[in-house]
């Protein structure tokens, strides 16, 4: 364990999920995306509630997503992970 990076909720309620601003006036940059820039260079990240478009974009990204240890305190999961590996 290196450090954490903060990023911006990706849900934030039932009907917005991951959806850009648009109101730069261009291609809006999705909350994801944006989230991905941030994490780039992590191994693994540690997730909870995490859906398949996401999974799969941190995998394309060459980041390994896990959620084996979500529910823990995060000093937890790091520690497991990090045997595990």
């Amino acid at each position: 364990f290196i450090g954490h990076r903060k990023t911006d909720l990706y849900c934030s309620g039932l009907d917005t999920c991951g959806e850009g601003d648009e109101a730069s006036g261009r291609e809006p940059e999705s909350v994801l995306d944006k989230t991905i820039a941030t994490l780039v260079g992590c191994e693994v990240v540690l997730c909870s509630k995490i859906g398949y478009e996401p999974w799969g974009k941190l995998e394309a990204s060459g980041m390994q997503p896990n959620d084996e240890h979500a529910l823990e305190p995060s000093e937890d999961a790091v520690l497991a992970v990090y045997r595990a590996n």
